[in-house]
């Protein structure tokens, strides 16, 4: 089992994994956050924390959901948005550890 968090710890990731590729985003969101990403089946990434620690962010056209830490405000998991999801989701990969 891999994990990883947020800086302050609220949040946290585990992924049974290393991801088998990672995508360097230079979207305009990605280029101003982490933009390195990993990514799994949606059923593979579990996310630990209590409720009101994530903030959703939603924009443009609604095709992915990216979620912050509400306190320290690092990018954690992104997914597709309901309206198009493919069944995976994405890691930070930055966020991961070693």
């Amino acid at each position: 089992m891999l994990t990883g968090s947020c800086h302050c710890g609220a949040v946290e990731i585990q992924v049974d994994r290393k991801p088998r590729r990672l995508t360097s985003c230079n979207c305009s969101i990605c280029r101003r956050q982490t933009g390195l990403w990993g990514y799994y089946d949606k059923g593979k990434v579990m996310i630990v924390a209590r409720k009101g620690t994530l903030d959703r962010y939603v924009w443009g056209d609604k095709c992915l959901a990216l979620y912050r830490c509400a306190t320290c405000g690092c990018v954690t998991p992104g997914c597709p948005s309901i309206a198009r999801s493919t069944g995976w989701a994405s890691t930070s990969a930055t966020s991961i550890r070693p």
